[in-house]
């Protein structure tokens, strides 16, 4: 009979802390669920841009193909964004297939802050990118055309709008076009 007494006095005493900590409280050894970072603290990592929204959002005259990849670091008040990416466009003309090819690689260095928690400056930029364009048209290849930097990409300071939550970055770059990136770390 003691040992009875002692196990439901100790079930007893587990039902009443239970009921006293709430239904959502956190169990012995469990952590409090967190919450997403927001705003300037959520910028540090590794981003990925989503190229297909991007040249969706872009592109009103032509359907443009992305592949590669664009990415994007914040460190330590220091970002980079580094280029593999290719855009290719199509049309049909009176004079046959026009295929237009962007390929663009290289670099942006720079350094970083925040402004509030919706304002980014970027300073102290450094850009080492290029872009080679080749015009086909009837399958024939036009001599392509190299530029650098690369146009569209950052060669002086700038002020962007950003929002930033948990996985998701969002970079206003001026008029309807904003750029979408995924945490890749």
């Amino acid at each position: 009979m003691i040992r009875f007494r002692a196990v439901f006095g100790l079930l007893v005493s587990v039902a009443i802390a239970t009921a006293a900590m709430g239904a959502g409280a956190a169990t012995a050894g469990a952590s409090a669920p967190t919450r997403p970072r927001t705003g300037a603290s959520c910028l540090v990592g590794s981003w990925t841009l989503d190229l297909d929204r991007l040249v969706q959002e872009a592109s009103v005259t032509q359907k443009l193909t992305p592949s590669g990849a664009v990415e994007l670091k914040f460190r330590r008040g220091e970002f980079s964004q580094s280029y593999t990416d290719t855009l290719t466009g199509e049309t049909t003309g009176p004079s046959g297939t026009v295929k237009v090819t962007q390929e663009y690689g290289g670099s942006v260095f720079g350094k970083y802050h925040t402004t509030g928690s919706a304002q980014l400056d970027l300073t102290d930029i450094a850009n080492t990118t290029s872009m080679k364009m080749t015009v086909s048209v009837r399958g024939i290849a036009g001599e392509p055309n190299l530029q650098s930097p690369a146009p569209g990409t950052m060669s002086a300071a700038v002020t962007l709008a950003f929002t930033c939550r948990g996985n998701s970055l969002q970079i206003g770059v001026g008029g309807p076009v904003s750029q979408h990136y995924t945490r890749t770390h």
